[in-house]
Formats: C-alpha cells, sequence, structure tokens
C-alpha cells in the first residue's frame, strides 16, 4: 500500500501521527528502526531520545507531505499503521539510522529493506555518528531501555541475517545488532528459512499424523505430504502437484511451511 498524506505531528523518534487516517490509525510507527526513548512511561533515554525526536520533526515539519508506504503487516498490535516514510525519494526510516538516530529493529516477516537499512547503520556506527559517538554512546537500546523500565525480559527470538541461524531470546546479545532479525516463534523462524543455533531441525511433529510424531527427523524429511495431520491423500496429491514436491523435507525448503499449515487447518 502506498499512500500520500502530511505530517500533524512527530510523537517521537520513530512515530509520527498523520492529518488523515489510514487503515484505520492516524499513527504511524516507522518500519526497522528504533529510535531512543524520549517519554516512555515518563522516562527518557537522554539526551539521544529527546535529540533523535528533534531531528526527526526537522525532516518532517508539521504539514510536509510524505509517503507511506506498508510491508508485510499493515498494523501491529497496538493499531498502529507501520510504514516506510518516504519524503521525496528520501526513505526517512533510513535516514534516521544513517544519522545515528535509531538502531535497526527488524521484525519478521517486514524485511524488504533488511539489506540497504543494515548498511545505513553501520555508516553511522563506522563514522560515529549520533547513539555511536563513542564520547556519548547510548547506553542501552531502545528495547533494553523498555524492558528494564516495565522489568521484563526480552521476549522475542533473534536471527542473524547473516548465518540465517537463530537464537533463544536470553541469548539476543550473541548476534551483533546489525545483522538482528526477530521472530515472535520459531515456526517464523524457520519459515523464514533460519535453522536453530545448534543446528537442530525445526520440530514439526505439532502439525502431524499421529503416526509419525515418534518418528526421527531423518524419517520426517522423507514423509509425504499426507503426513500433515488433516491432509487426506488426494489433498496431498494435489499439492505436490501444485508445487512440483513430494515430501516435507521438500516442502520445508520452500519456506512454506506457514502456508501449508493453514492448509492442514482448512482440510481439517
Amino acid at each position: 500500500m502506498r499512500i500520500a498524506t502530511k505530517v500533524k505531528q512527530v510523537v517521537d523518534g520513530d512515530t509520527i501521527r498523520l492529518d488523515k487516517q489510514i487503515a484505520g490509525s492516524h499513527i504511524v510507527r516507522l518500519l526497522g528502526v528504533d529510535a531512543p526513548e524520549s517519554n516512555f512511561e515518563g522516562k527518557a533515554q537522554e539526551p539521544h531520545g529527546p535529540q533523535a525526536k528533534q531531528f526527526l520533526a526537522s525532516l518532517l515539519p508539521v504539514g510536509t507531505t510524505v509517503r507511506i508506504e506498508t510491508d508485510m503487516e499493515v498494523r501491529d498490535r497496538y493499531g498502529r499503521l507501520l510504514g516506510y516514510v518516504y519524503k521525496g525519494e528520501q526513505n526517512v526510516n533510513m535516514e534516521l539510522l544513517r544519522q545515528g538516530h535509531a538502531v535497526t529493529h527488524q521484525i519478521y516477516p517486514n524485511l524488504s529493506h533488511l539489506e540497504e537499512f543494515r548498511e545505513a547503520m553501520l555508516e553511522a556506527l563506522n563514522r560515529k555518528r549520533g547513539i555511536w559517538d563513542p564520547a556519548n554512546p547510548l547506553a542501552e537500546l531502545p528495547f533494553e531501555f523498555r524492558d528494564r523500565i516495565r522489568n521484563q525480559p526480552q521476549d522475542k527470538i533473534v536471527g542473524n541475517c547473516i548465518t540465517r541461524r537463530y537464537y533463544e531470546p536470553d541469548r539476543y546479545k550473541q548476534v551483533a545488532v546489525e545483522n538482528r532479525v526477530f521472530f515472535f516463534d520459531e515456526e517464523d523462524a524457520f519459515s523464514a528459512g533460519y535453522r536453530h543455533r545448534s543446528g537442530k531441525p525445526f520440530d514439526l511433529r505439532g502439525i502431524l499424523d499421529a503416526a509419525y510424531v515418534n518418528k526421527p527427523f531423518s524419517e520426517l524429511v522423507n514423509a509425504p505430504l499426507s503426513a500433515f495431520r488433516g491432509v487426506t491423500e488426494a489433498d496431498a496429491q494435489a499439492l505436490a502437484n501444485a508445487l512440483d514436491v513430494e515430501t516435507i523435507g521438500e516442502l520445508a525448503k520452500l519456506n512454506i511451511v506457514r502456508w501449508a499449515q493453514a492448509i492442514v487447518r482448512f482440510s481439517g
């Protein structure tokens, strides 16, 4: 979705309010970035939070015409519009990263600009801009700050976009900031082509027919598509013909296990 509109207010370093509602929301949370907090439950990451907000406001004064582009998901769990904000041809999200006023915060499945954002943040880091200035570095990443204020642990699985391995939430520091991709669960990570840090395969048993539950993974990868719970032989054959695959292992390589599960639920 691409929609032109105008800025009504800069809320903080990564959130703006629009002059009209889009997809049920006036609020846009900039995708792929996380700026230091300027007012999170009454607390701020001084001085970087206010500086990030000020920088965004300088890019997007009230009344600025912008283009909002969405990714795979239109809104987040808070009802905010998720978008890439363009001022002319300038990607505002990317400019926040490039000038050192935000870190990458890539959450699956909204990964359209993963590599460009990674490079923009690395440019700021290497040139010691903003939050990367060693004379006044950001003490905590924004999500670490929020978790501390709320006294809660990091709750998302984190993948390394270079090695394509994923780690448990409490091991997120084992992945460099610029390489992190966050997932809400292992299923999402597996669907995106990531494997567990230990090399173990994703556990498919929860969606398999009872006859296959106790089989080793070496046998499961060669199991027919009818091994999915609720899928008939006819359904499996139709799926195999449509996708030119015959086994669960071949299906998994297509990164469409989530889609296959949808078929299972529909068939059941």
